[in-house]
């Protein structure tokens, strides 16, 4: 080979690198004159979501979608098919990127359903002439799942234990003369009762107070205390009701399962065989942006970029998006992301199944549904519900409630100035520093145990209440840990 067939060579294979590895975008920009505390819906997929404030009355969105790794053809199919939009007016500004399925090849087209279900499906279509449409796999929900090899993940029923036994009554008079319950607590808007005796609860029965609470106590909070005689007494109404929900189980139809599964072995097996046919092989991977055609990898990416007034607030609708917002009010919901806040100042939000770095959190009702690793570095005049996650709270102010099931919790700081934190435990773990607070606890609880570092810990049921009631920590077949107590 001549020296300058050799830079031939190494030209071409040079050409053919660029080539593969070229990108191609699609971007759409759109600007609007606003009110300060104008009101932005975002409801999107898939996408990165980065807000911004700046000095303006306008709201400014871009948004780009990048492909890499297809042909200028096939790339530019699917950046044809991304249906981005952005409508607005002075005090609402509504930013939809939620479509979901695109074209790639001559009549080969793939959907990805990300609506519904955590994981998107893949489907595919392959004919010369028409597009032939593979049913999709039904759903099926059951208790017990039998064995059956290469099936699609099955979603179990979750039940809720807790509210299972709420369905025992209870006899708060009988359980007084008894010796069963030691105390009786209700409280509501107007009223905050507070019972020790059998003789407390007649005279109770007497008032206006007490005609209020059989009307209203679905809406109001009520706690007793038992001791342990109610333990003793109590066993046969719940093995009574453990027998009603094993009668309810058994009451599942089967035979209507085994069907339903049947049917989505043969729906599994006609999407097989029809994949076998087609000429190109496809994946995807719902934990990236990356497709695998043919083995070549095809990245796509989306970006949405927006600056807003620094007053503005935020409806929230996204899913399997990366979300980093400002200081700001924000509402609505987030799941199967990432979500990243300066300062969220109001405003009722729900995350499921997302990471959360949030720095301030003031005057907001929080919803955590299976995050497993949530971390809010200042709370105040705020209420966290967390189901199944691991909760962080760094540090801790004023009127602050946090409500913990089926999960961990960790209180680091809690500021000597502070005024009220409530903390409710149902089938937790949980720690709380309680550094620098000189408060005496009355406590209830039949397990404490002192621990080597000086930490106290208590197990099963136990309330610890501070002298000045601005503390108050109720655990219910839970594990706690005080340090500094």
């Amino acid at each position: 080979m001549t020296f300058k067939q050799f830079k031939i060579s190494v030209f071409l294979l040079l050409v053919t690198g660029v080539v593969s590895a070229q990108k191609y975008d699609k971007k759409f920009s759109e600007n609007f004159k606003t009110s300060k505390d104008v009101v932005v819906n975002i409801n999107a997929s898939n996408a990165d979501v980065d807000v911004t404030t700046w000095n303006k009355n306008e709201v400014s969105v871009e948004a780009v979608v990048e492909v890499e790794g297809l042909d200028k053809k096939e790339a530019q199919k699917y950046l044809d098919n991304w249906k981005f939009e952005a409508l607005g007016n002075k005090s609402k500004v509504q930013i939809n990127a939620n479509r979901n399925s695109f074209r790639i090849g001559r009549d080969n087209i793939v959907f990805f359903n990300s609506s519904d279900n955590n994981y998107p499906r893949v489907f595919e279509y392959d004919t010369e002439s028409e597009v032939v449409v593979i049913p999709e796999i039904p759903e099926v929900s059951i208790p017990e799942m039998p064995e059956m090899p290469e099936m699609p993940e099955i979603e179990i029923p979750e039940i809720n234990f807790e509210k299972l036994f709420q369905d025992v009554d209870f006899d708060v008079e009988e359980m007084f003369e008894n010796e069963e319950l030691v105390r009786f607590k209700w409280k509501d808007g107007k009223h905050n009762v507070n019972i020790t005796s059998k003789e407390e609860w007649e005279e109770f029965k007497k008032t206006e107070a007490y005609k209020e609470y059989l009307k209203n106590n679905k809406n109001s909070k009520t706690k007793m205390f038992f001791s342990k005689n109610h333990q003793v007494l109590n066993e046969k109404k719940l093995r009574d009701e453990l027998k009603r929900v094993k009668s309810e189980l058994k009451k599942i139809d089967r035979e209507k399962i085994k069907k339903q599964l049947a049917k989505a072995r043969v729906e599994m097996h006609k999407v097989r065989e029809e994949m076998k046919k087609n000429h190109r092989n496809y994946s995807f991977s719902s934990g990236s942006n990356n497709l695998m055609i043919n083995g070549k990898k095809v990245k796509i990416t989306k970006k949405i970029t927006i600056k807003v007034p620094k007053s503005a607030k935020f409806d929230l609708n996204t899913r399997h998006c990366k979300v980093k917002l400002p200081k700001t009010k924000a509402s609505g919901k987030v799941s199967y992301g990432t979500f990243k806040a300066d300062a969220l100042d109001g405003g009722k939000l729900n995350i499921s199944f997302s990471p959360v770095n949030i720095n301030s959190l003031n005057a907001c009702t929080l919803f955590l549904n299976n995050v497993t690793d949530a971390q809010l570095a200042s709370v105040t005049n705020t209420t966290v519900n967390s189901n199944s996650s691991g909760l962080v709270v760094n540090n801790v102010y004023s009127n602050v409630e946090v409500n913990n099931k089926f999960g961990n919790l960790t209180i680091t700081k809690v500021h000597p100035s502070h005024d009220n934190l409530k903390v409710l435990l149902s089938y937790s773990d949980a720690g709380v520093d309680l550094a620098g607070i000189n408060k005496k606890f009355d406590i209830q609880s039949n397990k404490v145990k002192k621990l080597k570092d000086g930490s106290v810990e208590y197990n099963g049921e136990f309330i610890l209440i501070s002298n000045d009631k601005k503390i108050e920590i109720d655990g219910k077949y839970s594990q706690l840990k005080v340090k500094n107590q």
